[in-house]
């Protein structure tokens, strides 16, 4: 249940802009500030059965944008790179300043044969 929550809860932040607004409104507050769905009913001035649907379209919108896009996924895929970013500095000594925005690929070379240059303060 707390998987769900976290994915709901980063597909809303990405795609909550391409909700309705109706569905933007209950699916915030489902979903960030842990209200219930009779809270939620009570506020609206809906039934719980009609916040349920709401959220159940909310949902499957936001993965089909997910699916069309991608951009959670590649946010994981960004942030497990960058956790595994002081192992592969560790392994290659002389790595050079400018390969983390080459996306770790780019230039293993030694800083002093480096046609990157020195390190500066802006790249």
């Amino acid at each position: 249940m707390l998987e769900k929550m976290l994915r709901m809860s980063a597909l809303l932040d990405r795609y909550s802009v391409l909700l309705t607004d109706k569905q933007r409104e209950i699916a915030t507050d489902y979903f960030l500030n842990d209200l219930s769905l009779g809270e939620i009913a009570e506020a609206q001035g809906i039934s719980r059965q009609a916040v349920y649907d709401t959220l159940v379209r909310a949902e499957r919108a936001m993965e089909g944008y997910e699916a069309q896009f991608g951009l959670v996924a590649r946010s994981e895929e960004l942030h497990r790179r960058l956790a595994n970013w002081p192992r592969v500095t560790a392994r290659r000594p002389g790595l050079c300043w400018r390969a983390s925005r080459r996306r770790l690929k780019g230039c293993f070379q030694s800083r002093t044969s480096c046609r990157c240059g020195p390190r500066s303060g802006s790249p």
